[in-house]
């Protein structure tokens, strides 16, 4: 039976005022009595998705400023209506969530401290903040833990790349708003907390502009860093800081156009969450570009899209405006992140070294991490994924457990019990499993999404998928099998060999002709596995051998990734361990960032 959902536009409408990630809970139960319960979360939203850039940036901040101030009870949203007219005060819903957290000391208390810093630097003197909320946000302050080194116990996290930036952002803009208070947790004044932290953050953006993230191409926390670097743009009073903060923040904005589709930042990520995986429209890096380059979709993340929206100080280069809307052209992104943890501030202290590749045209996107420690623990880690639209992708992991929530990492979707061993040549990424007794579920699996295809079909070894002109094509090592019931029904994908190897190849209509076509042409040309090896003569008729613990072999030659760039596309060519990287547009406007120093040297538009 079918049935239309009850999503009228007052609905919709309602979603989209509710700040940060929310979910409608839809139950079904059967007409006719029996005492059973299906739930499945939907999400819904009033803006319509992009996938085309439009407008001009100055009437997508004013949309985004619209899309904010429909939800005032969070401060960043408040502080949009405020930027409207659309509210004299700031609701004290708003400040009592932030200082909750702050007072309670719960996890990601440091996400809203960066809201409340923003509302006093910008409204702290025009008469928006009552008294007693005054009063509290002070003592909220006054009070705080703002490293682990302080005393009292909390639930807050301080290691991971995004929490570290943000609790030392909040201590010198704390310490520079109130350099005489003495604050009551640490003991420290308010100028001895803002040096305190100043090397701190210098530090910090250095290593991400000469090494990128640890958590590389995060559709969930690349926003928090761009939060931190916003909040040190708009109120830093050092001139130094500013500029490290502006820089790292034009290379924040580059990454995330060169590693997209039509706004959908589909590409390999060192953490994710499932929501963010299984559509582009609840990403948090969606907003940014709906802003940066009209792509996307305004979604409940409210933080640095509230101040990208309100920035004074920044905006989106426009160099790299152009790079995020040039769908178009064909490119290969390869990046190399490599710098070394600090085992008092990531309690540990080797190094981070990912190897990316990145191939996109106006209708496919394919990425990998390039043989990220195979058989290692994972945790939140997403290898490789194939994109043709916000919902339309493809992707394995080997599931951890049978949740879907954020707290159980890897969970039955994000991440993996032990990572597997990937590579990507050509249109192709190859991926090999090995399983471990009573480690996670004991097999791998793929997502494939058969509602938000325009056509699929499940022949033998291969699942194929068309959406518009792109095609993707799924071999696994037995015939494939796709979930019938339950909640992964027509969205799973098993293979009768076990799992141990798999092959995905995306194409188009204009390289590989019909869908029928590409069918059967992938299938004249199938895979052979043997356990976690993979033999295959590609429809090009190269000769690959992928092996576990071996490296990829094309007509018997070994293929290195000893050579790998810091970053290099059609945009720009910047080796490791580079002073400059020049970033240059599809016109010829020239970006060029001093890594070693967080300056930006200059911005040169085409004669």
């Amino acid at each position: 039976a079918q049935a239309e959902l009850p999503i009228t536009p007052e609905v919709a409408a309602s979603m989209s005022g509710v700040p940060g990630e929310n979910t409608l809970l839809l139950t079904l139960r059967p007409a006719d009595g029996t005492p059973l319960v299906n739930q499945r979360e939907i999400w819904a939203a009033r803006n319509a998705y992009s996938r085309e850039p439009y407008g001009d940036y100055e009437s997508r901040r004013r949309e985004a400023l619209e899309h904010l101030a429909a939800m005032p009870y969070d401060v960043p949203s408040a502080m949009a209506a405020l930027e409207l007219g659309k509210l004299s005060e700031v609701p004290s819903q708003a400040i009592a969530q932030a200082c909750a957290f702050m007072e309670d000391r719960r996890d990601c208390a440091d996400f809203y401290s960066i809201g409340l810093l923003a509302l006093l630097y910008w409204w702290g003197d025009k008469g928006v903040i009552r008294d007693a909320d005054r009063q509290r946000i002070e003592a909220a302050f006054k009070g705080f833990k703002y490293w682990l080194d302080e005393p009292g116990l909390d639930a807050m996290c301080y290691f991971t790349e995004n929490h570290q930036i943000l609790f030392q952002v909040t201590a010198y803009l704390t310490g520079q708003l109130w350099p005489d208070w003495t604050f009551t947790n640490s003991g420290r004044t308010g100028r001895e907390q803002q040096e305190r932290a100043r090397p701190r953050i210098e530090n910090w953006i250095l290593r991400r502009l000469q090494g990128n993230f640890s958590e590389w191409d995060s559709n969930a926390y690349m926003t928090l860093d761009a939060f931190a670097m916003l909040a040190l743009t708009e109120f830093a009073d050092s001139p130094k800081l500013r500029e490290m903060a502006t820089t790292l923040l034009h290379k924040i904005f580059f990454m995330i156009a060169c590693q997209s589709f039509r706004g959908a930042h589909g590409s390999t990520h060192g953490r994710c969450y499932v929501a963010g995986l299984k559509s582009a429209r609840v990403e948090n890096t969606s907003n940014l570009q709906r802003i940066g380059w009209g792509m996307g979709i305004l979604n409940g993340e409210t933080r640095a899209t509230g101040l990208l929206a309100l920035a004074k100080q920044y905006r989106v280069p426009e160099v790299i405006q152009k790079i995020g809307a040039d769908v178009n052209t064909k490119i290969i992104t390869s990046v190399r992140s490599r710098a070394q943890f600090r085992p008092q501030f990531d309690m540990r202290g080797d190094w981070w070294d990912v190897r990316t590749m990145t191939r996109r045209n106006a209708h496919y996107m394919l990425s990998a991490a390039i043989e990220y420690q195979p058989g290692e623990f994972g945790i939140q880690e997403h290898l490789w994924q194939a994109t043709l639209s916000p919902e339309a992708v493809v992707f394995t992991n080997y599931p951890g457990n049978s949740q879907e929530h954020g707290n159980a990492r890897p969970n039955f979707w994000a991440g993996s019990a032990r990572l597997p061993q990937v590579t990507l040549w050509e249109k192709a990424v190859l991926c090999l499993y090995r399983f471990e007794p009573n480690i996670g579920l004991g097999f791998s699996h793929a997502y494939f999404p058969t509602a938000m295809f325009e056509e699929w079909a499940i022949e033998g070894q291969w699942a194929f998928a068309r959406f518009g002109e792109g095609y993707i094509a799924l071999w696994g090592d037995g015939n494939l099998v796709l979930t019938e019931t339950g909640r992964h029904a027509g969205q799973e994908v098993r293979s009768n060999g076990g799992g141990h190897a798999w092959v995905c190849r995306v194409d188009d209509a204009a390289g590989a002709g019909s869908f029928a076509q590409f069918r059967q042409r992938m299938q004249a040309h199938s895979p052979h596995a043997d356990g976690a090896k993979i033999m295959w003569t590609t429809p090009e008729n190269e000769r690959l051998v992928y092996a576990w613990g071996d490296a990829l072999r094309v007509d018997d030659k070994a293929v290195t990734y000893a050579d790998f760039p810091h970053y290099a596309n059609a945009y720009t060519d910047t080796g490791m361990g580079d002073d400059e990287m020049t970033i240059r547009a599809p016109d010829g406007d020239v970006l060029r960032l001093d890594l070693k120093g967080g300056r930006i040297l200059s911005s040169v538009l085409p004669s």
